[in-house]
C-alpha cells in the first residue's frame, strides 16, 4: 500500500508519498494484502466488494455506486514476460471515488499509475472529480516501477 497527498500551500503543488490514511489523499493498492483491504475499507467507509473488484481478473469494465462512492473498473495493459516473449494483456483496475479518499486498486503492479522524482503525479484537487494518470511509457518499453 503507497499513500499520496498533494500540498496545496506551495506552488508548484508538489505531491509526497506519507505514511498514513488521512482525508484527501491517494491510496494506491497493488497485489493488496487482506489486511491492507480491511483497513482501507474502515479508514475510508469504501464497501469491501468495491475494493475486491479489481481482483478478479475476470471482472469487466464498469462503473457502479454506493451511497457516496463511486466505483470504476477499466481494465489497463499489462506487460508480461515468460522465456524472453513479451505478450501485452490486460487487468482489471479499480478506481474508487470516495468523500475524503481516491482509492486505485490493481492485482498487479502497474506502471498506468505510479509516483517517483522523475515521473511524479500530481493530483490537483483529488477529490471527487480529478485525477491524472502518468506520463505514457517511454518507446522501448521499459520502465521501472518503484515500490
Amino acid at each position: 500500500m503507497q499513500i499520496f497527498k498533494t500540498k496545496k500551500e506551495q506552488e508548484p503543488s508538489i505531491t509526497e508519498k506519507i505514511d498514513e490514511i488521512c482525508e484527501n489523499a491517494w491510496i494506491r493498492l497493488y497485489e493488496p494484502t487482506e489486511t491492507e483491504l480491511a483497513i482501507v475499507a474502515e479508514k475510508c467507509t469504501i464497501p469491501p466488494e468495491f475494493l475486491k473488484a479489481a481482483l478478479d481478473e475476470e471482472e469487466r469494465p464498469r462503473i457502479d455506486a454506493e451511497d457516496d462512492v463511486v466505483l470504476i473498473v477499466l481494465d489497463i495493459p499489462v506487460m508480461t514476460e515468460f522465456e524472453e516473449i513479451k505478450t501485452l494483456t490486460t487487468h482489471p483496475l479499480g478506481i474508487i471515488i470516495a468523500k475524503d479518499y481516491l482509492v486505485t486498486v490493481c492485482c498487479r503492479k502497474s506502471a498506468t499509475f505510479y509516483h517517483s522524482k522523475t515521473n511524479p503525479v500530481h493530483v490537483p484537487d483529488l477529490l471527487p472529480e480529478c485525477f491524472l494518470l502518468s506520463q505514457p511509457p517511454p518507446p522501448d518499453g521499459e520502465i521501472n516501477i518503484p515500490d
